[in-house]
């Protein structure tokens, strides 16, 4: 991604030979490490890779956040995995270093549950769910959904992930986690707030710092007000519920959670919504932003399934405010996304930008925030400075503001200077699902020089047909025409002169001179 790009080219602290052999010395972590620090305190964990530079860079980022949170309750530890990658990968489900992983500090045991007899929940979708959470892989899936409504008995219980291993009738073992099951009706408490929050690839001391704080704080906090939010938030104007926790669970690294009885800016009864405040908004003058929100009501509140997939489509409310901290994770959010490319300082364009935005999905005021109402084919909206190097990676060029950039996923994304524009948004962004999909793979790559030759032939075209009419159009079919045959004999000389060549290096030149032989003959006859 160009946003870990640019992280990697604006970093400036290098890593001395002193702190690199450290990083190699210290010892491998320590198996009741978790555990032991975990019962009177927060734990946080860089796992790290000696031979990585974004691992070193991390290192001295992580002393000085120790240094600042003298006094919190809270640990901060490193383990060096240079020469054990692939168990650590597996034990703590990374897909890559430095890994960074927090523990919150346990409020109770899961062993006192060892050895005794449980019933399964019978929401499969709830299995899957939790499973996910738990960071369960999705390889005994099948094992875990048979146990449905069945009795089991537990066996083994994992505090660091929450996790049970339960035995069934037919001595066959399977984890689980710990939220789906219950004993006489009644389930075990919901702790997943206690296990591991993941957040790879981050090495700068503000964003570590940042993580750690946010984990911190408790899962779901109480609110008097909404006037009190100041950063991205889930609220929820009912009595908690399970679903309210999972989604609080899911998203605790891009939104707080907040829990209140009642919403006096929505009405009577009970509702769940999502809001940002408007230091997050985008808006051509700063100062004019407004809070933004987008609402769900006691349908969705009274459904834990439905209240988890709601939240996961319409956690980035409004216009969001892009910038290296929160692209990628907006990119990622689960639901496609538009990307504005725009010059800050060029305000009169910026206004129009905004116009556009504002028809594409046309805010509800509700008091002094924006009400947001998303349909299911419609995309998170998110502005961000164009001059940054890494835009060029998608295409866009700083000469060439505002540009937009649609994106199905983080790895997938559509550009097109002439048929997706700022100027006609919401006329062109219906043609987003007909064009070419852009990707950093091979195929993505080939789909970007056949898409410049398209262009070039379509630009050429209306050149022509608009000062020599048909017979200019002809001209330039004709011509590409032509161009193409040339390029194809070219490729066909220089594949031809490679295979020459490697024949020459492991047959010696006799071989290739009765093969050129045998070519010329065939020319003559």
């Amino acid at each position: 991604m160009w946003e870990l790009w640019l992280l990697v080219s604006l970093a400036k602290a290098n890593l001395s030979w002193e702190l690199y052999k450290e990083a190699a010395q210290s010892p491998l972590l320590q198996t009741d490490f978790l555990r032991a620090k975990r019962q009177s305190s927060h734990a946080a964990l860089l796992l790290h890779d000696a031979n990585c530079p974004h691992c070193r860079q991390a290192l001295p980022e992580l002393a000085a956040i120790a240094e600042q949170l003298q006094g919190e309750p809270v640990v901060l530890a490193h383990a060096d995995c240079t020469h054990s990658k692939d168990i650590m990968k597996r034990t703590f489900n990374l897909e890559g270093f430095p890994g960074f992983l927090f523990w919150r500090q346990q409020s109770g045991s899961l062993d006192e549950v060892v050895d005794k007899m449980f019933v399964v929940d019978t929401d499969m979708d709830f299995i899957l769910r939790a499973s996910r959470l738990a960071n369960l892989g999705q390889e005994r899936d099948r094992s875990r959904l048979a146990l449905a409504g069945q009795e089991v008995t537990v066996r083994r219980a994992d505090d660091k992930d929450m996790t049970l291993q339960v035995e069934t009738s037919k001595k066959q073992l399977v984890w689980l986690p710990h939220e789906v099951v219950l004993q006489q009706g009644r389930r075990v408490p919901y702790r997943r707030s206690e296990g591991a929050a993941r957040y790879r690839n981050v090495w700068e001391k503000e964003l570590m710092l940042q993580f750690v704080q946010r984990l911190m704080k408790p899962l779901v906090s109480p609110l008097n007000s909404l006037n009190q939010l100041e950063e991205l938030s889930l609220v929820l104007c009912a009595p908690l519920t399970r679903g309210f926790l999972e989604a609080a669970v899911a998203h605790q690294l891009t939104l707080r959670a907040f829990q209140t009885n009642k919403c006096d800016e929505f009405g009577e009864g009970q509702h769940v919504l999502v809001y940002s405040p408007a230091s997050l908004q985008w808006t051509a003058v700063p100062e004019r932003a407004k809070a933004a929100v987008t609402v769900a009501d006691q349908e969705v509140v009274e459904d834990d399934q439905n209240l988890v997939a709601w939240v996961a489509q319409h956690h980035y409310p409004g216009i969001t405010a892009l910038g290296l901290r929160n692209f990628h994770l907006w990119v990622s959010a689960g639901r496609p996304t538009v990307l504005l490319a725009v010059n800050k300082h060029d305000i009169e364009s910026n206004i129009l930008v905004e116009m556009q935005l504002k028809k594409v999905a046309p805010p509800t005021a509700s008091g002094g925030m924006e009400l947001y109402t998303y349909r299911e084919r419609d995309r998170f909206l998110g502005v961000a400075d164009g001059r940054l190097p890494g835009f060029e990676y998608f295409g866009v060029r700083a000469n060439e503001l505002p540009r937009v950039v649609a994106f199905d996923d983080s790895e997938h994304w559509v550009e097109d200077r002439d048929y997706l524009t700022a100027e006609r948004l919401a006329e062109h962004l219906p043609r987003v699902a007909r064009m070419w999909r852009m990707s950093g793979t091979p195929r993505g790559y080939a789909l970007w020089v056949a898409k410049q030759f398209v262009t070039f032939y379509l630009r050429l075209d209306r050149q022509a047909g608009a000062s020599l009419g048909y017979p200019g159009r002809c001209l330039v079919v004709f011509s590409l025409a032509v161009l193409v045959w040339i390029q194809g004999w070219l490729l066909i000389l220089a594949v031809r002169s490679i295979a020459l060549n490697i024949r020459k290096v492991f047959e010696g030149d006799d071989a290739v001179n009765a093969a050129r032989k045998g070519l010329e003959n065939k020319k003559d006859k």
